[in-house]
């Protein structure tokens, strides 16, 4: 017994000399000041395994699987555009002008499902955290200057993730993020440096926002007061950029941090640029390739994004000329989608910003970098803006910290695994005493509560440079497969994971863009000429959608004052009040106009009557009859009618057979047996009786246009289990108060941090 202590002991002290001399060899190799990274570790245990598969290899077993190349902790650079919506991009609308970011994207992976959430804190708050908003009660619109509150400082941000790997971090642009305490702006949240406001819609050449008086009896909106200062730098404001163009701001103090850095070290750089959101100010020379542009604000919103392009271009340029571009990888995403009342077009989805429609949360987004092995792809799987935080921290090599709700998606956007995202949640949001939800499973997607209007995306026909000639053809699509094939948004060439060399784009398509877009310059230049009476129609028809041509192409006030405006001059498509009028005004005229027939017989002044009835027996038949007569009417009208909903929903794409959403009340007594009970209850704590449920399959029919909710139950049962899982997870998000506390005029006209506490 005592030798076998002895031999014992002996061993482990060998164990402990091996392993002091493996730490003294990793501590005099790694002579960082940061501590060493997670990467190095998980290397060595992966080294591990691959040796125990080896050895079992060897005793007859299968040979192991080799490991993706991880390439060099490389810099991110990480460009967020504001209200950029799904048709305002190059490779989705070929007439736009952005040739920088056209060159990245057509460089590298375009994402054709990338998701964000249909606000804009939401999204920034989603994309530094890799959770959903609503899991930590930040779900709804956008947070107010006079707002106190922010980010929950509990909750670790990637910067704070990325300088445990030795990344220095900094971030230009608009923070939106709150900033009532000092903790909640972005030097104390893990970036170095911070360029940028700490809220938005301020002026673009001033660097000036409106405050909001407040009443004292109430928190609404009393009035305006003039523009108030909110440009920083890092702790400090910065007075003297006032006139300078505040997208030239972002991409100079974006070239003055990489060229005074050395590249061999890594960097996150963030840039979240003002562009494309209200106010629409723009240089005019941005603008004059856009003269025959006769909307105002999409005329200035195509400028805006040319100046963004413009930016991003110097970005690329000082990353080249510095030596960091061989070692980068540039991601650009928008934050929501396009807002169509400040000529923001996600054309040919629904909705638009601030809905939970396709239009509001699918934006545009590539990932572009030298590590990519098959540049010039489209990746036509799910991903959602928290996959950001996951991807990026992996390439950094990092862990993420528990409890993400994003995927680390690199080895599936280099073509190397198969994708692992399959679903995902819109938003969950009640803020407003109205539930809604929309969550994504596969191809289906499930909308509860009013999730967006019914109208689909104004086309600008023959008022901008956009190839709309080719897109509103949806009777004659299949007539012209090769203009869908180069138009069409949603034929891209999908990735092969079997075949790495046949994920290339074709190049017939990259040949046929130019002829293409000269066409769509001819053709939009003469449906410009046109008579000065469409030029009223369209811009209203763009501003206000609800008049859309589906629905009714005359403007509301050319309907009381039609005058010249005829059926052939314009399209026109009568009202109810028209028929009613219509109808009486006939009824009228035939009761009130007859008589009994009268006639002479030579010079005998004698009036005969029908001998069978009296007068008023005659009249009181005339009348019935009338009435028989207006109640035909009515019901000829009433078939009219459902005939023409009929039609409507044939050219929306919806059968006539379905009848459409399904309300709660009418789907608990459909699955009271299927669904469990507990699940039940929870959902009807939520859920109002009258509260509407939609299906629908987003491949198929990427403009929502048919509900197939009351065909598909058992789909509808599943994705209620998924909704009522994602609801264990629902934070309330708190009601928003604004405070004259945070007033800028007690701090020098500017908006200043420091007037709450951190929570």
């Amino acid at each position: 017994m005592e030798v076998l202590k002895q031999l014992t002991t002996t061993w482990m002290v060998m164990n402990f000399v091996v392993m002091g001399v493996v730490v003294s060899s990793f501590s005099l190799t790694d002579t960082r000041t940061t501590p060493p990274s997670p990467a190095a570790n998980g290397n060595s245990s992966s080294a591990s395994k691959t040796t125990t598969k080896n050895e079992s290899t060897a005793n007859g077993g299968s040979p192991p699987t080799p490991l993706p190349p991880r390439p060099p902790k490389p810099h991110i650079v990480l460009i967020v555009a504001d209200d950029l919506g799904w048709n305002d991009v190059s490779w989705h609308n070929p007439s736009v002008g952005m040739p920088h970011l056209d060159e990245l994207a057509k460089g590298g992976v375009i994402l054709n499902q990338s998701y964000v959430l249909p606000t804009c804190t939401p999204t920034r708050a989603a994309l530094l955290t890799g959770r959903y908003p609503f899991t930590f009660g930040m779900q709804k619109g956008a947070l107010n200057p006079q707002e106190s509150g922010g980010l929950p400082l509990n909750i670790e941000l990637l910067p704070q993730t990325l300088r445990k790997q030795g990344y220095s971090a900094h971030a230009i642009g608009k923070w939106h993020l709150g900033y009532c305490d000092w903790l909640y702006t972005p030097v104390f949240r893990g970036f170095d440096s911070f360029y940028g406001s700490f809220s938005g819609t301020s002026d673009y050449y001033t660097h000036k926002k409106k405050k909001k008086s407040l009443g004292k009896k109430t928190n609404r909106i009393k009035t305006w007061d003039p523009h108030l200062l909110d440009l920083w730098n890092n702790t400090s404001p910065d007075t003297t950029k006032n006139g300078i163009y505040s997208t030239y701001l972002f991409a100079t103090a974006a070239e003055n941090i990489i060229h005074s850095r050395n590249p061999k070290n890594p960097m996150f750089l963030y840039v979240p640029f003002q562009s494309v959101h209200a106010p629409l100010q723009v240089p005019k020379n941005y603008t004059r390739g856009f003269r025959h542009v006769k909307d105002y604000s999409r005329r200035n919103y195509l400028g805006m994004i040319l100046a963004m392009d413009d930016a991003v271009g110097r970005i690329v340029a000082a990353l080249k000329a510095t030596g960091h571009y061989e070692n980068s990888v540039i991601i650009f995403t928008t934050d929501n989608g396009g807002a169509i009342k400040t000529g923001g077009s996600n054309w040919p989805l629904r909705g638009g910003k601030a809905n939970l429609l396709e239009g509001g949360t699918r934006g545009p987004a590539f990932i572009h970098s030298p590590h990519l092995p098959h540049p010039g792809t489209v990746y036509n799987h799910l991903f959602h803006v928290t996959d950001w935080f996951s991807t990026v921290v992996s390439l950094a090599g990092g862990e993420p910290p528990m409890r993400m709700d994003g995927y680390n998606q690199w080895h599936a956007l280099s073509g190397l695994a198969a994708p692992p995202r399959n679903d995902f949640v819109y938003n969950i949001d009640n803020t407003d005493g109205k539930f809604r939800v929309a969550v994504r499973l596969n191809d289906m997607k499930l909308s509860v509560g009013r999730v967006g209007n019914k109208v689909l995306q104004p086309e600008y026909r023959g008022r901008e440079l956009v190839d709309s000639q080719f897109y509103i053809l949806p009777k004659n699509y299949s007539d012209s497969p090769e203009i869908d094939e180069i138009f069409s948004p949603f034929t891209l060439s999908p990735l092969d994971l079997s075949d790495s060399n046949a994920t290339e784009l074709e190049k017939e398509k990259l040949e046929l863009q130019p002829l293409a877009h000269i066409l769509v310059e001819l053709m939009s230049l003469i449906s410009a000429g046109r008579n000065d009476h469409n030029a009223k129609f369209d811009t209203f028809s763009v501003r206000n959608p609800r008049y859309h041509h589906l629905y009714t192409s005359l403007y509301p006030r050319m309907t009381k004052s039609r005058g010249k405006y005829s059926k052939n001059n314009m399209e026109y498509r009568s009202n109810k009040r028209f028929r009613k009028r219509k109808s009486k005004q006939k009824t009228k005229q035939k009761g009130s106009t007859r008589k009994p027939l009268t006639f002479r017989i030579r010079d005998c002044e004698k009036k005969r009557v029908k001998e069978t009835k009296s007068k008023e027996n005659y009249v009181s038949s005339k009348l019935s009859t009338e009435g028989k007569r207006i109640e035909e009417n009515k019901n000829k009208m009433k078939i009219k009618r459902k005939r023409k909903k009929k039609k409507r929903q044939n050219k929306l794409g919806q059968s006539p057979r379905i009848r459409g959403h399904i309300k709660w009340k009418f789907l608990k007594k459909q699955m009271a047996i299927s669904l469990n009970p507990q699940v039940m209850k929870r959902l009807d704590r939520f859920f109002d009786e009258k509260l509407k449920i939609r299906l629908y399959n987003i491949t198929d029919d990427p403009g929502e246009t048919k509900d197939i909710s009351r065909s598909n139950l058992s789909i509808v049962r599943m994705m209620l289990n998924y909704v009522d899982n994602q609801l264990l997870r629902f934070v309330p998000m708190k009601k928003k108060i604004l405070s004259d506390a945070g007033d800028p005029e007690n701090q020098q006209s500017i908006w200043t941090p420091g007037w709450c506490q951190a929570q």
